[in-house]
């Protein structure tokens, strides 16, 4: 017997997937910084529908990643 786990989304989302949700999310494309904290955004508005907490931004860690 197969158990229903939880944490399991029942299709892979997509970045269309979650701009759907929020389409006033216009950002260059070439501002790095700008596109990690729309990522940030559109993920949380997901898992706020999903009843999970939030995510937060690092800067620090953005920083070594640049």
């Amino acid at each position: 017997m197969q158990r229903n786990n939880p944490y399991r989304v029942p299709k892979e989302i997509t970045i269309k997937d979650l701009e759907k949700m929020d389409q006033s999310m216009a950002v260059d494309p070439n501002d790095i910084k700008k596109q990690g904290l729309r990522c940030l955004t559109l993920s949380n508005n997901f898992r706020r529908t999903q009843g999970k907490p939030e995510l937060q931004w690092n800067d620090d860690i953005y920083k070594i990643g640049k």
